[in-house]
Parts: structure tokens; C-alpha cells; sequence
């Protein structure tokens, strides 16, 4: 039977002893008035199932009425009191099964709670351990960077510098001797002096070795200065009244305010480091550079078969060569819009391979063409560089 049914079955049994007691009393007044007192009990019942989301609110206001009303009818008498007692036993009944549910909601909510503080405990203690680890890491750091200063400077103490396990002198009569005469070097660079001619801020030199570069930004009333890591080359500079300093070019540009210089360039540097380093030294220009500023890499190209002939391997400190387009994109990817690829013509390998002069060969001008692409391979241009404006 459903729990209203039984409400209004046991309503029905206290409204009939009701009308008996009150017929005992001959108080027909007060017997009309319990009777409207328990049709108003039995409507409530009515609303009442065992899923009534207003349960709460309809026994609170049955049992206010309730109490007002026995009162009202009954006064203090036994019957006001036995009466109260059942009505509030079947009210118990009902709210059992909601008492029931809080219980189990309670339950949950508290298995929730502490499940919570587990958690937050566990994570408490990967935080120690992640701050912990950290701790150790930058002692471990400041161990290496000590230990890597030692290095250098024990490298430095035995003659011993970037030049591929060379010694300084052996390194700087290596690049002399490989490299050109610094005039012939000055007039290879030369292309690149004007990009840096309407600049009303400094340009700096990543790798400005003996100085040919700098000298000709001089000469033209640039204003720019230098770094490099090889440092016979920086005392040469030095010696020249060069504004040049001994050190890593990467980490200078990283202590230099952004949008503050007027141009970066780096000849036949890029192969001499990491791609890691060439991505790093290509956002750190773009930082530092100011709008319409250049960044311009000179390097070999890998494109031109005669540098691995004549120049790329020869130098034992060359890690890699680059190819132009790759070079190109990263200047695109970091930032640069108008980037443009040029091949220093001043740069080409001595020998080319002829054309052939016949009138027996009917395709003559498809193998000429075959020729000409193949002798640029051979014989093209050695450098190329990427003219990057911001």
C-alpha cells in the first residue's frame, strides 16, 4: 500500500473516533471544527508521496496546524494528547525515508570531505618534492656554470680557443690562410653596408672576427660594435680602436633591451653553431632590432657543390652547412615578414663547365640548359645570405 494511502486510511480512523468524543461532549461547535481540522490533515496527506520534493515544507506547515488546532479543539484534555502523540507517530513514519536519504547523503558527503583532504595532502607533498627538486637543480647549475668557467679559462691558459682543438696562434694563421686577406674580405662585405646606411641606431656584429665588417660600417659613418669568442681576433680589433668585446654573442643580445638596435649581422657564423643556437641568435635579433632594423647571416651554400671541395670541410670548427631555405623560413617563423635570399656573387668558384657548339644534335638548347644548371651547382656561388627587415 502506498504511504498517502495508508496516511489517509489512519486520518480516517482518528476522524471517526473524533466525531464519537465529540458527540460524547454534546459540543457540536467544537466537533464541526475538529472535523475541518482533519479534511484539511487529509488534503495534506494527499499531497504527500514518498518523492514529494515539497515534503519538507508540507509537514512543517501540517504540523503547526496540527498543534494549533488539537489545541484549539481538545484544550489540555486526554484526548488532545493521545491524539498529538499518533498524528506525530505517522509523521515520523513519513519522514523516515527522507531521514534516510540525509543519512546517506551525509555519508557520501563525508567520505567526499576526506577524500578531498587525501588529495590535497598527496599534493602537498609533490609540491615539497617538485620545490625540493628544483633546489637541487639550481645547485647543480650554478656547480656546472662554475665548473664550465673553470674550463674556459683553463682552455684559455693553455692556448687553446674555438678553432677546433687549434691553439690561438694556430687558429688565427689557419684563418688567414683559408679565409683571405682582410681586404679581399672587406670587399666581399661590402654588399652589405648598405642596408645599414639609413639607420639612426647602432648595428651590432655576432662573430665580428679580425673586424672587415666593422671597419667598413666606420667608414661609412656607422655607428656599430662587436663580439666574438676567439680572442686573438678580439685584441686585433681592439688594436684597430674597434668597439669589441670577448664573449658569446647569444648571451650578449639577451642583456640588450628590445627594439633598440638599428641592424644585426653575422658572417660565416651560423655554421659554426648549434640549430638550437641559430633559432635562439634569429628571436634575439627580432627582439633587439628596432622597426625597418636588418638582420643579415652570411654562410656557406650548400647548395653549390664546390663548397665541400674547396672551403665548408677544411675548417674543423664547422658543424654544419645550412640550406638557404631553411635558413629563410626560420627568419619567417620567428617574426620576420620581408626576408629575401642573396647569393654573393662575389663568392663564386673559380671553373665553370662550357656549352657545347654543334648542329648535329637536334635537343641542342635543352642539353645547354641542362649544362648551365649543372655548372651553377658546380661552380655557383659559395656564400649566401638571408636580408631580413623588420
Amino acid at each position: 500500500m502506498q504511504t498517502k494511502e495508508k496516511v489517509s486510511r489512519i486520518i480516517e480512523e482518528i476522524e471517526d473516533k473524533n466525531v464519537v468524543a465529540v458527540s460524547h461532549e454534546n459540543e457540536s461547535d467544537k466537533g464541526e471544527g475538529s472535523k475541518h481540522m482533519f479534511d484539511d490533515l487529509i488534503l495534506g496527506a494527499n499531497l504527500i508521496s514518498g518523492e514529494d520534493s515539497a515534503l519538507r515544507v508540507e509537514l512543517g506547515e501540517a504540523n503547526a496546524h496540527i498543534d494549533t488546532t488539537l489545541e484549539r479543539q481538545f484544550g489540555g484534555n486526554k484526548l488532545s494528547a493521545g491524539i498529538k502523540r499518533f498524528i506525530w507517530k505517522i509523521l515520523a513514519k513519513i519522514n523516515r525515508p527522507m531521514f534516510a536519504e540525509q543519512n546517506i547523503m551525509n555519508h557520501h558527503l563525508v567520505a567526499s570531505l576526506n577524500e578531498l583532504n587525501r588529495m590535497r595532502g598527496e599534493h602537498e607533498a609533490e609540491i615539497v618534492n617538485l620545490r625540493n627538486a628544483v633546489m637541487k637543480l639550481n645547485i647543480q647549475n650554478t656547480y656546472l656554470s662554475k665548473k664550465s668557467a673553470e674550463l674556459q679559462n683553463a682552455m684559455e691558459e693553455a692556448g687553446i680557443s674555438c678553432g677546433g682543438g687549434m691553439s690561438d696562434f694556430e687558429y688565427e694563421s689557419f684563418e688567414a690562410y683559408f679565409r683571405g686577406d682582410e681586404e679581399t674580405i672587406k670587399d666581399k662585405l661590402s654588399v652589405y653596408v648598405p642596408y645599414f646606411k639609413e639607420q639612426d641606431a647602432p648595428v651590432l656584429e655576432i662573430g665580428s672576427g679580425r673586424g672587415e665588417f666593422l671597419e667598413l660600417l666606420r667608414e661609412n659613418g656607422i655607428k656599430a660594435s662587436g663580439i666574438d669568442m676567439f680572442k686573438p681576433f678580439v685584441n686585433k680589433c681592439l688594436r684597430k680602436d674597434l668597439d669589441v668585446q670577448y664573449g658569446n654573442g647569444i648571451t650578449l643580445m639577451k642583456t640588450i633591451p628590445g627594439d633598440t638596435l638599428g641592424g644585426v649581422f653575422a658572417a660565416q657564423v651560423v655554421e659554426h653553431i648549434s640549430n638550437d643556437d641559430v633559432i635562439t641568435l634569429y628571436r634575439e635579433s627580432y627582439r633587439v632590432l628596432k622597426e625597418g632594423g636588418y638582420c643579415i647571416f652570411e654562410t656557406q651554400n650548400p647548395c653549390c657543390v664546390s663548397i665541400f671541395t674547396n672551403a665548408f670541410y677544411i675548417d674543423p670548427s664547422h658543424k654544419k652547412p645550412i640550406h638557404p631555405y631553411y635558413l629563410e623560413y626560420i627568419a619567417r617563423l620567428v617574426g620576420f615578414t620581408d626576408v629575401k635570399i642573396a647569393f654573393a656573387e662575389k663568392s663564386r668558384a673559380d671553373g665553370n663547365i662550357p656549352q657545347i657548339k654543334s648542329d648535329a644534335i637536334e635537343n641542342l638548347d635543352e642539353v645547354n640548359e641542362a649544362i648551365t644548371k649543372l655548372s651553377e651547382k658546380m661552380y655557383g656561388c659559395q656564400d649566401y645570405a638571408i636580408i631580413a627587415r623588420k
